[in-house]
């Protein structure tokens, strides 16, 4: 069975009553930066998620400004990165088993979210990821860019 977990950026983000506050980094206009580490333990197997981060009404990911650096992920090791609705809607079979990189989002397939961007605004979404198939992985440092349009930046 697949094993879901959090990131820990996310527990601190949603917190026990789910508004606890996290840094980001504001960089133009209405876009911020999230920089989450999440290191995988080598011990992945396909479909196992992790929830990254929650966007919060107004919020909507930028697939194209976003990306991961990562250590060598072992052999097979693709990632999907999305929501509930859409399970790679920000990322579709993203490769990190090369020797540590950077990759964006968008060098998998072009995801959906480059083109029909899911627009928060009626509710919180997580932003998930899935371990989309895995050979052999190693543990591997993950570090996740998120660029992420905010709609409501300068209000909070």
């Amino acid at each position: 069975m697949a094993a879901v977990t959090d990131a820990t950026y996310y527990t601190n983000q949603v917190g026990s009553n789910g508004d606890s506050r996290v840094k980001t980094y504001p960089t133009a206009a209405n876009i911020r930066m999230v920089r989450i580490r999440r290191d995988l333990a080598g011990t992945e197997s396909a479909l196992d998620t992790f929830n990254l981060y929650r966007l919060k009404v107004g919020q909507t990911v930028i697939p194209g400004l976003s990306y991961v650096s990562h250590d060598d992920g072992g052999t097979t090791l693709t990632l999907d990165i999305g929501d509930s609705t859409d399970g790679d809607r920000y990322a579709n079979g993203i490769d990190i088993a090369a020797a540590a990189d950077q990759t964006s989002f968008c060098d998998g397939a072009i995801p959906a979210g480059e083109d029909t961007p899911f627009a928060a605004t009626e509710a919180l979404q997580d932003v998930v990821v899935t371990i989309a198939t895995s050979g052999t992985p190693s543990a591997a440092s993950c570090v996740f860019y998120l660029a992420i349009a905010d709609e409501n930046y300068g209000e909070q």
